[in-house]
């Protein structure tokens, strides 16, 4: 049983409730976060690619975890009425240019560029299907479409 939910149905929104508020970060390790993002769908984790993570070392768990809270300002921003900072969302479209269209990640750098790109596309939909939701583990952020 896998100890993440994915009901955001936006990549991005299910990153920021790997750390919802009122609960637990559940990306503790690089090797949390590699398997949350095979499970979300964002890579294929299997096959040969076995990376040796140093978490005191190696800066990618803590890079996206700064990426996550940006965009929870952001989020927060769009989802209020208030200003989304524009650089932001510009970076986030730079940096995810490096990302694989097909998630078959060959380099650890290429996770985070992944989630960047994710962030990107979520600054490009409308804010006014962004929802917060009350669940067992905390509040978390959602996206839903009207039907």
């Amino acid at each position: 049983m896998s100890d993440f939910t994915f009901l955001a149905d936006d990549p991005a929104l299910d990153l920021l409730n790997t750390h919802p508020a009122g609960g637990t970060d559940l990306l503790r390790t690089s090797d949390d976060l590699v398997r949350w993002m095979d499970e979300a769908g964002l890579i294929r984790a299997g096959g040969n690619h076995t990376w040796r993570w140093n978490d005191k070392a190696d800066p990618l768990l803590p890079r996206v975890k700064r990426l996550r809270e940006a965009l929870r300002t952001y989020v927060e921003a769009m989802a209020t009425g208030g200003v989304p900072d524009p650089e932001a969302a510009g970076a986030w479209a730079d940096e995810g240019a490096a990302a694989p269209a097909d998630g078959e990640v060959s380099r650890p750098e290429q996770l985070y560029a992944i989630l960047a790109r994710a962030a990107g596309e979520l600054s490009r939909k409308p804010a006014a299907n962004l929802r917060k939701q009350q669940t067992p583990g905390g509040m978390v952020w959602v996206y839903r479409t009207p039907p």
